[in-house]
This record gives C-alpha cells, sequence and structure tokens, in this order.
C-alpha cells in the first residue's frame, strides 16, 4: 500500500505541475488520483464503537490549521517579492501594491473562495478537511446505518441538483464518502485480490477500461458534479465513481507485490506534509519554469518537490508532531 500511496502523491504534485492545456495525462490523473486517497483511508479506518472526533480533530484539523496558516504567512511575502504567481484565480492579487494590501486582498479572497467551497490558502488541503467530514460520517453511519444513509442521500441529491450554495467543502465529502465506505467495509476483498497471483493482470484491466471511462468525462474531480468538464449529472456521476475505483483498484494492484523500501515507508507516513507544502514549492518552481515545461522536467521537478517535504515533514516530526497528525 505504501507504494501506491507515494505514487499517487506524486501524481498529485505532476498534476499540479502540468499546464491547464494539456488534456492529457492530466485527465488521467485528475480521474482517480483523490478518490483513491478516500478510499485508501477508509481501508485504514477503525472503529472502535464511538465517534472519535478528538482523534480526528487531532490528526486532521490541527495539520489542516497549520498548513493553511503557513500558506496564509508566507504566500503573499513570496507574491510581494515576486518569488511565486498565483493570483490568476485571486481577485486582485496581481494587482496589489504594497505588502499590507498584498497581504489583505489574498486573506479576503481566499476566506471567501474556501466558504463557497472553491480553494483555500493551502489548496491541497481540502482533502483533510473532507476526509475529516467522511471519518464522522463513518462512525455515525456504524452507530446508525439508516439515519446516515437517508442523510447523505438527500446531500447527494441536492448536490446533484443545486450546483451552488455549498460551504466548506461539503460537497466533497459527500462526494467522496462513498468511496471512503467502500474502501472501509471491503478491505478484506481489497487485500485478497491484491495479494492474489492474478493481481497484475487485473490492474491492466481496470487500467485499460478507466483510461477508456475517464476520456469521456474529462477532468473529474472529487466534486465532480461541480466542477467536472461533463456538465451533466446523470452522465458525471457514474462516470466519476467508476473511475474512482477502476483507477485506485489499479494502483493498489500495481504495487502489490514490490517489497518494502524504507525510503517509500517514510514517504507514505509524509503524505499530509506533501500535500501541505507542495502548494508553495511547486508554485516556486512553477513560477520560474513557466506552465510549459517539458514531461521531463515536470518529473523531476515533481520528485524535488515530494524530496523536501519529507525533510520538513521529518524535521516537523522532531519538534511537534500534532503539526502534521503524528
Amino acid at each position: 500500500m505504501d507504494y501506491s500511496r507515494v505514487f499517487v502523491a506524486f501524481l498529485v504534485c505532476y498534476g499540479h505541475m502540468e499546464s491547464y492545456g494539456v488534456v492529457f495525462p492530466r485527465m488521467f490523473i485528475y480521474g482517480f488520483h483523490m478518490p483513491f486517497f478516500f478510499m485508501v483511508s477508509g481501508i485504514l479506518h477503525k472503529f472502535n464503537g464511538r465517534v472519535q472526533i478528538g482523534k480526528y480533530f487531532r490528526r486532521l484539523f490541527v495539520p489542516f490549521l497549520f498548513f493553511n496558516l503557513i500558506s496564509l504567512c508566507i504566500v503573499p511575502l513570496l507574491q510581494y517579492l515576486g518569488i511565486i504567481t498565483l493570483g490568476n484565480n485571486l481577485p486582485g492579487f496581481n494587482e496589489a501594491v504594497g505588502l499590507f494590501d498584498t497581504y489583505k486582498v489574498y486573506f479576503v479572497s481566499t476566506f471567501q473562495k474556501f466558504v463557497h467551497s472553491r480553494t483555500m490558502a493551502c489548496g491541497p488541503m481540502w482533502f483533510v478537511l473532507a476526509l475529516f467530514y467522511c471519518k464522522v460520517l463513518a462512525d455515525l453511519w456504524e452507530n446508525n446505518k439508516i439515519m446516515i444513509s437517508i442523510v447523505w442521500l438527500a446531500l447527494f441529491v441536492f448536490c446533484c441538483l443545486c450546483r451552488r450554495g455549498w460551504y466548506f467543502m461539503i460537497p466533497q465529502a459527500v462526494m467522496a464518502f462513498p468511496v471512503y465506505l467502500f474502501g472501509a467495509k471491503a478491505r478484506d476483498m481489497i487485500h485478497k485480490i491484491a495479494c492474489s497471483r492474478f493481481s497484475l493482470a487485473l490492474a491492466v484491466i481496470c487500467l485499460a477500461i478507466f483510461s477508456l471511462s475517464v476520456s469521456f468525462n474529462g477532468k473529474a474531480t472529487v466534486a465532480g458534479v461541480i466542477f467536472g468538464s461533463n456538465h451533466s449529472s446523470v452522465i458525471s456521476v457514474p462516470l466519476f465513481y467508476i473511475n474512482a475505483f477502476l483507477g485506485s483498484l489499479s494502483v493498489i494492484c500495481l504495487f502489490s507485490k514490490l517489497p518494502s523500501n524504507r525510503m517509500v515507508e517514510v514517504s507514505a507516513c509524509a503524505l499530509l506534509s506533501i500535500l501541505g507544502f507542495q502548494n508553495i514549492i511547486l508554485g516556486v518552481f512553477r513560477h520560474f519554469m513557466g506552465w510549459d515545461a517539458m514531461p521531463a522536467v515536470i518529473i523531476v521537478s515533481s520528485l524535488v518537490c515530494m524530496l523536501f517535504c519529507v525533510v520538513l515533514h521529518r524535521a516537523l516530526c522532531k519538534i511537534c508532531p500534532a503539526l502534521v497528525g503524528t
């Protein structure tokens, strides 16, 4: 499982470095990369008879606040110094005059977008907040399956019918919850499939079907109904889940037989830090290399970014482990 987690983390970095004008491999990566992490998180979910909201707050919400605070403090300064350019999606950010004005515009713009479930100071941290919701919902579901299923279905239908009016990354959690719950309830089956002698063949088959399926939906994200390129909910919803399950299962099976490796294990433990720090590191890389870098350059940059994140993670683990969820 560590190999597949690190590989998909690399794909996340690569996808954030790749030009938006490139249909492939962005279409391939965005078809399953974040659902994969929800499924794996579900596989690792352990229910002990009650809602462990205190544990989830320490392991997820504290890092969520920390990495967003880091971005709020550092990104405007880097923008002011001309080391980073992240203002394309933030009204007035690039036109801000003076350091104070830069911080003011950044704070106001990112808060408004966060409230409406679009982005946040540390963009990739939307996953952590949505994962927090999914973990709480999964524990509640174990105690009252019918009621939570009804609540989720109501939210899901509303998500399909209404593309506006959502707040605080709730639609991402609504879309991701079935994937998370599937991982939690089917962990034994997934383990048996991944350990079987046919795992590689199954990975190839799932990958082939996934490649065909994702081509019909373009860029499919966890909030696929709202942000997906296919504006028909009737088509995008089932395709979103087909892509999520097939893509995730193919990667799990593909790396299931590889021997353990210390560096891979260390990197797998630093996934939150990779999500949290990559926003700044890749932003600096993009500023100096532009959006049209060669694929080989993007690969190297993504690997270097991950290495930096792992080093920072290990340093923070020695100083204050709670900040990175350990």
